[in-house]
């Protein structure tokens, strides 16, 4: 029974060497959440793989490929010959590149911390504005060990955080050090950290719940969003701006590809105006 293959499964990989989190916390996350869309009380067949695909997935999600790429590596765990193209089956979804359009602006960020009338949920938003953290990175954050590379202050996210150990830029840096804002030492809120209790999605929803309890007009990504574009008007490189967001270059890339042009678009733009050989309007 599939039951009982996924078990064989699980005790396999919670045997593995300790990575950036807890095994029992990555099985829970990142496993148990979609081999568990299979009937765990049939044999495995081809017909019942592609049952599952179909019909707990949409077809175009990353839930899709995702699931599907999870079932390839339990598929190759089991030894089970499938006839079942699973790379084939997760294309279509591309991720959604970011529209401009929808991002609040720096003036809107600062105006929405009006809303926020509970002091520590104020410094978790002004972090994440700050620094372009994932909702659950907030509270990951080493606020103890301040880093100045060249007028960039550096913190680093904890090891225990989605993609684990890596820095974080204060844009804006003035913000970070605004005596206001005491963003140093200012309390977090008292949410459970343990991830023996509790996962980085519920962590990451405790954000999104109080975002909605004080009526902020954006979502909490739409503060890392911000951060990439702000990065841009810095002069960050791709390669920097992804390093300090936790993610890879190609995912940047795609995902602010359209920011990314913009930019790019702007400066040819300008190099082009400023030609004094440039096309001239005619004359009448």
């Amino acid at each position: 029974m599939i039951g009982a293959q996924v078990e064989k499964f699980k005790a396999h990989f919670l045997a593995l060497r300790k990575e950036k989190v807890s095994r029992a916390e990555a099985w829970k996350t990142q496993w148990a959440c979609y081999l568990n869309k299979l009937p765990l009380d049939q044999y495995l067949t081809d017909q019942v793989i592609l049952d599952a695909i179909k019909h707990k997935t949409k077809e175009g999600t990353a839930s899709r490929e995702r699931f599907c790429n999870k079932l390839k590596k339990f598929v190759e765990f089991l030894d089970f010959e499938t006839k079942l193209d699973l790379k084939e089956l997760s294309r279509g979804y591309e991720l959604s590149p970011v529209d401009e359009d929808t991002l609040p602006t720096d003036e809107e960020i600062l105006a929405a911390l009006d809303l926020i009338d509970d002091p520590e949920w104020r410094t978790a938003y002004r972090l994440q504005a700050v620094f372009g953290l994932r909702n659950h990175e907030i509270f990951f954050l080493n606020r103890s060990n301040v880093q100045i590379h060249e007028g960039i202050t550096v913190l680093k996210v904890s090891k225990e955080a989605k993609t684990g150990f890596h820095p974080v830029a204060a844009l804006y840096p003035e913000w970070f050090d605004d005596p206001e804002w005491n963003l140093r030492t200012a309390k977090l809120p008292d949410i459970e950290l343990d991830l023996e209790k509790t996962t980085l999605a519920d962590i990451g929803r405790e954000v999104t719940m109080a975002f909605r309890r004080f009526k902020i007009p954006f979502t909490p990504y739409k503060l890392r969003q911000a951060w990439a574009r702000r990065a841009m008007m810095f002069g960050f490189t791709d390669d920097a701006a992804a390093e300090f967001m936790g993610h890879s270059v190609q995912v940047h890339r795609e995902h602010y590809h359209r920011l990314i042009a913009m930019k790019e678009g702007l400066r040819i733009a300008q190099a082009s105006m400023s030609n004094p050989n440039r096309p001239k309007p005619p004359q009448r």
